[in-house]
């Protein structure tokens, strides 16, 4: 900074401080630090940077024209450093303090040496030959050596802004009227060649190598709608809006939109190239993720009572909001969702009444059903079954509504009761001696308990049960002795007759042969009797009689009819009188009654006296 001041103050024609520079010059070597305070010196007096002083820049006429060695109108920077470094150059100044340094600048560079020896008031002049000053500047950075130098400062090497032309240095030139969008020179020193420019116009980019190009721009490539206008431009393929699926950058360029799932948070993929309308625009995001404004937002799930979640579906695996993986009792889980166990009441296999919804684990469970419905173990309504069929199922289910309990008849099949529960079950029976029977009927044929198809010896059936023949004793067709009980096969049955009286084949008493009535008419009225039956009975009449118009209590009650007309004596003038004798020898039972098979046996033994006669 000292060495700066100095420089300043000897352009300037600061006479005492110029005396302190040449002083101090000649006292020490120029280092490195004092040749760049020189330079920062020459640039701060070149005004318009043309890497030369006029007199105008400097402040001094009488400095000016010292230095101006070449006496061409301008002082260049060798000059001026020349005239900063005159002790470091061999200008040996005699120290005196009474008497000032004289400085003898002549046209050949020839220069006046103060001598040592000489009075202090007196200068001698010495040329020296083919003398050559290192320094800023013009002046060489490095001298020739001196035998092979042919001309006074012949260089061998430049300082910076400076080239070799002859074994000078001359300046690198830049002329701003001969380059194109050049608006300010390169200061010399940093110059590296010729017409380097510092800065450019609006609209140029200066290159690396200091050159001024025109920014470009091709709205084709440039993905523009319109470029900048060229002065605008800072920079190439600057535009002023973009076309579609490009992106306007800061820098006032355009560039495709761009997408990487990766630089999006919980991205999946990205939108098709030609959709984007930004960068980095998601289309997918991963699961348990949805796509609000192109961010990746996790579904949300709160868990709560009723049809909120009980626990929420892993992040991961959620496709919706409140994604459920279980639900509060009385829900179902339905595609994620909770929704209430359903429950209506109704008819038939519809509840009476709905289970409460916190006790639900399925639709339609009934706390109690309608009548003929039960509940199952899934608390659902289902009937009580009744199968119609054979032997111990039913005959006739009973009315749906009417059950309380499966398999309930309403009539049972032949050979079947109800009981209390109205079920079916069969009447028993058990065979025996005495009044046991010897034989049940067919299942299918009682009617009740123990009836019984034969019975022991000595017993003989009376309505299906077995009751001991009897027999007493009487007048005339009675018995005038009766048959023990166990050799008897019909109640009174005689081992002896009165007297008039003869003993049949049955084991009764009657008249002889010419006091018995003729039974052909009997017979005719008991077949005339059967033949109003079948036609009372065909209902269809189809000239049969089937299984469902078979009644088995009409066929019962029309022979009681009959009979009872024959035990009358007459019947309603359509049969003979018949003697009490014929009713009293056909009923072999002698319960007063004729059955089905004691009128068979009386018309068999009708049918064999016809044939005997």
């Amino acid at each position: 900074m000292k060495r700066l001041a100095l420089a300043l103050a000897f352009a300037l024609g600061d006479a005492r401080s110029t005396r302190s520079l040449r002083t101090a010059m000649a006292r020490q070597a120029m280092t490195s630090s004092d040749l760049e305070g020189i330079n920062k010196a020459f640039d701060e007096l070149d005004k318009n940077f043309d890497d030369s002083l006029s007199e105008d820049e400097m402040t001094s006429s009488a400095h000016f024209r010292a230095l101006d060695l070449d006496h061409d109108g301008l002082v260049s920077r060798s000059e001026f450093a020349r005239g900063a470094s005159a002790g470091r150059s061999g200008l040996r100044v005699a120290e005196s303090e009474a008497t000032e340094e004289l400085l003898t600048l002549h046209s050949d560079a020839s220069v006046v040496r103060a001598s040592p020896t000489a009075a202090p008031t007196t200068a001698v002049l010495v040329k020296s030959e083919f003398e050559c000053f290192t320094g800023p500047g013009r002046a060489c950075k490095a001298c020739k050596d001196l035998e092979d130098r042919t001309d006074h400062d012949q260089c061998l090497e430049c300082n910076e802004g400076y080239k070799l032309e002859k074994q000078k240095c001359a300046p690198y030139m830049c002329d701003l009227e001969g380059i194109d969008g050049c608006k300010h020179c390169r200061a010399t020193h940093e110059r590296t060649a010729d017409r380097q420019c510092g800065e450019c116009d609006k609209g140029y980019l200066l290159t690396e190598s200091f050159k001024c190009r025109s920014f470009r721009c091709d709205a084709k490539t440039a993905g523009c709608t319109s470029c900048r206008p060229q002065k605008e431009l800072t920079k190439d393929q600057q535009c002023v809006t973009c076309k579609a699926g490009f992106k306007h950058l800061a820098d006032q360029t355009c560039r495709k939109f761009i997408c990487d799932a990766s630089e999006i948070e919980n991205c999946q993929s990205c939108r098709d190239a030609s959709r984007l309308t930004d960068d980095h625009q998601c289309e997918t995001c991963k699961p348990g993720f949805k796509l609000t404004e192109n961010l990746c937002e996790p579904f949300a799930c709160s868990t709560g009572p009723l049809d909120a979640c009980k626990s929420c579906e892993k992040l991961e695996n959620r496709i919706k909001e409140n994604e459920c993986s279980e639900c509060n009792p009385g829900f179902k889980l339905l595609n994620g969702t909770c929704q209430p166990y359903s429950c209506s009441p109704g008819l038939g296999s519809e509840c009476l009444k709905c289970q409460l919804l916190e006790k639900r684990t399925a639709e339609q469970q009934c706390l109690p059903c309608n009548r003929g419905f039960k509940l199952n173990q899934d608390s659902k309504c289902e009937p009580y079954e009744c199968h119609v069929g054979t032997e111990d199922e039913c005959r006739i289910c009973t009315r749906q509504e009417a059950r309380t309990a499966d398999g309930q008849c309403y009539q049972c099949n032949p050979g079947y009761r109800l009981t209390r529960d109205l079920h079916c079950e069969a009447f028993s029976c058990e065979q025996g001696v005495g009044a046991g029977c010897k034989t049940c009927r067919l299942q299918a044929t009682r009617t009740d308990e123990n009836q019984c198809n034969t019975c022991n010896d000595g017993y003989g059936l009376v309505n299906g049960t077995c009751k001991p023949f009897t027999c007493t004793p009487g007048p005339g067709a009675g018995c005038k002795a009766c048959k023990s009980q166990l050799c008897m096969t019909g109640f009174n049955q005689c081992a002896a007759c009165n007297d008039g009286y003869t003993l049949t084949s049955e084991s009764t008493c009657q008249l002889g042969s010419e006091n018995w009535a003729s039974n052909t008419k009997v017979v005719r009225y008991a077949k005339q009797v059967v033949r109003d039956l079948v036609r009372h009975l065909d209902t269809n009449l189809d000239g049969n009689i089937d299984k469902n118009e078979l009644n088995e209590k009409e066929i019962d009650e029309a022979i009681q009819r009959g009979i009872a007309g024959l035990r009358g004596g007459i019947i309603e003038g359509q049969v003979d009188s018949v003697p009490s004798i014929v009713f009293g020898a056909a009923d072999a039972d002698g319960d007063g009654l004729l059955s089905r098979e004691e009128f068979k046996a009386l018309e068999a033994r009708e049918r064999a006296r016809q044939n005997l006669e």
